[in-house]
């Protein structure tokens, strides 16, 4: 069966694979060797558990790369609006690696804003419970209620303030980022009625006609020229962090230059 009939998941995708990746080959060229040359590095990098700034960024390092590699998936099957969403995900952790490679230590106040998740997911067992009794019995709310206090305790004591992505944006010397490009991208991720009319086909009378729907190729080359930006920000924080071997480092740096060149002359 086609495209009319299993949307993406058909085997009639492939076509538009190959189509899209001709469409923007330079686009899809940079990527694939960016992201070669960032599995390189992926698994080059030795991530030492003494260190906490570290370990979280091994770990972001592995998430950024999945988020990219997600992104240029997503693009050359024309899936704009999940691209997008995928996108400011990637946007998203690369604040955090930005940010902890400008300061090591703020990896500590981030591994203790988790305090506020599990806060929040206390109170929604509580209200789950509150709504409906039958899905705890009162020791169990008992129990939530101890977890929630000591919770909130441990807050009090230690002064911790919770963190949010764009106090992270700040940090990392991204604010004019964060008010851009991560904001635009939200409507994609939150139901948002102005991002939602871009699926809206209209007549020339401006009614509306039906719904677009399928592969697209509108906007992948600034996606991926997005995506790139942020791969190119994640391993920055990488080399100016890790203690990498001179004459690696040195080859390492030799190729993100030439790689960053060919991004810097791809046009927008």
């Amino acid at each position: 069966m086609g495209i009319k009939e299993e949307g993406f998941l058909s085997q009639e995708i492939e076509k538009w694979i190959k189509h899209i990746r001709e469409q923007f080959c330079e686009y899809f060229a940079l990527c694939d060797k960016l992201n070669a040359f960032g599995q390189t590095i992926m698994l080059g990098v030795k991530v030492h558990s003494g260190y906490a700034y570290e370990v979280l960024l091994g770990c972001l390092l592995e998430r950024t790369m999945g988020h990219f590699q997600s992104v240029v998936l997503l693009s050359e099957r024309g899936m704009v609006s999940q691209a997008k969403a995928m996108l400011r995900c990637l946007i998203e952790a690369m604040f955090v690696v930005v940010a902890v490679s400008r300061d090591k230590t703020y990896s500590y106040a981030l591994v203790r804003n988790h305090i506020f998740n599990r806060k929040k997911a206390i109170k929604a067992c509580k209200r789950n419970a509150e709504a409906d009794v039958a899905l705890f019995n009162d020791e169990q709310i008992t129990n939530l209620e101890e977890t929630e206090n000591k919770i909130q305790s441990e807050i009090n004591k230690s002064s911790v303030k919770q963190i949010t992505v764009r106090d992270i944006a700040e940090k990392a010397g991204l604010i004019k980022y964060y008010d851009s490009a991560y904001l635009m991208l939200s409507g994609v991720i939150h139901v948002d009625m102005k991002e939602l009319e871009n699926i809206m086909e209209r007549d020339k009378g401006g009614k509306l006609s039906g719904m677009l729907w399928g592969p697209s190729s509108s906007e992948i080359n600034i996606i991926l020229l997005d995506a790139c930006d942020a791969i190119f920000r994640v391993l920055d924080g990488i080399f100016n962090v890790f203690n990498i071997e001179e004459k690696t480092k040195k080859h390492w740096l030799e190729k993100f230059k030439e790689l960053e060149h060919v991004y810097r002359n791809l046009p927008v």
